[in-house]
């Protein structure tokens, strides 16, 4: 039963993990040679969040800039991340600038979230899965309890000690636990075996 019950929890854990993680971005790695420059360009649509983040082995300047190439976001040194909204559409641009003397490795990641009916669609997705894992949690404990209590009540037969024990008497011509007509010569009776005497 224990071996029921974790099994069903590990497979509820993992459901939840994959539907409320969907999509995980993968790291990109790169090299940047020196005094040069890794450019990473998106088209985002109003409205949406870019989310930015790095860490790299020798120092690097960041700039995060839009379609008309203000610098909204900047920033330097060996980690960093973010998160920026977008009032207006079109295309941005990440640039990290390398101005040691020699290449420097980066693990970027770079994504697009989209606040539109999308996002609230898989929001809404979420809810009703996590919803399911509280209903099935509360299932598998009313189980648990009910088996619980049932086993609970289930007692051991009490044997009698002491002279006569287990011996049931005559209620007149009738066996005492079953009333079935009884000889009286008969040490058991013939329907239950009941011991007579």
């Amino acid at each position: 039963m224990r071996r029921i019950i974790a099994s069903l929890m590990l497979l509820m854990l993992t459901l939840a993990t994959a539907g409320l993680c969907a999509g995980p971005v993968a790291a990109t790695d790169a090299l940047i040679p020196a005094g040069l420059q890794l450019t990473v360009t998106m088209t985002v649509s109003a409205d949406s969040t870019i989310s930015y983040s790095w860490n790299s082995d020798g120092a690097l300047q960041f700039v995060l800039r839009d379609q008309a190439m203000n610098n909204l976001r900047t920033g330097s040194g060996t980690i960093g991340s973010g998160l920026y909204t977008v009032d207006n559409g079109g295309v941005y641009t990440l640039v990290w600038t390398n101005l040691n003397a020699g290449p420097v490795e980066i693990e970027y990641d770079v994504e697009v979230i989209n606040l539109g009916a999308g996002f609230f669609d898989e929001l809404g997705d979420a809810i009703i899965l996590g919803m399911l894992i509280v209903l099935a949690v509360i299932v598998i404990i009313v189980v648990v309890v009910v088996l619980v209590v049932v086993r609970g009540k289930k007692k051991e037969p009490q044997a009698m000690t002491g002279p006569g024990a287990g011996i049931v008497p005559p209620m007149g011509n009738n066996c005492g636990v079953c009333g079935t007509p009884i000889d009286h010569s008969m040490a058991f009776c013939a329907k239950c075996g009941a011991k007579l005497r």
